[in-house]
């Protein structure tokens, strides 16, 4: 099931909305969700909890943890920026980092190369 179909299933959005925000998609890759979120339609944390019940990852807030600095030296900002990815910790040999994208799975697949370290969303 789509997460803007969850958003629908649960009461976030209503289904005029969700139909609005299809028909407003001009290519495969233009998420549902997003176009919610623009449209203020939908709320973004709501999305972010539902994408990361789906997907198992847990939804962090930036501004409530500690940032290794260390680890964020490894990094160049180049690709942070690029891949929008950034490192929030390290834990059990692999680098946990929040990401706008969970799906970019070659930006993962950059930063395990480049640190030679196993990358957990």
């Amino acid at each position: 099931m789509s997460f803007a179909k969850v958003l629908l299933q649960r009461g976030k959005i209503t289904r005029e909305q969700y139909e609005e925000a299809k028909a407003l998609r001009k290519s495969p890759g233009d998420r549902i969700e997003r176009i919610l979120i623009d449209k203020g339609y939908a709320d973004e944390r709501d999305v972010l909890e539902i994408i990361g019940e789906q997907l198992s990852i847990p939804v962090v807030n930036l501004d409530e943890i500690e940032i290794d600095q260390d680890l964020l030296g490894l990094i160049p900002s180049k690709l942070v920026h690029r891949c929008c990815l950034f490192p929030i910790d390290r834990k059990n040999g692999s680098i946990r980092v929040a990401t706008s994208n969970p799906f970019d799975l070659y930006a993962f697949d950059e930063l395990r190369m480049l640190t030679g370290t196993k990358i957990e969303p």
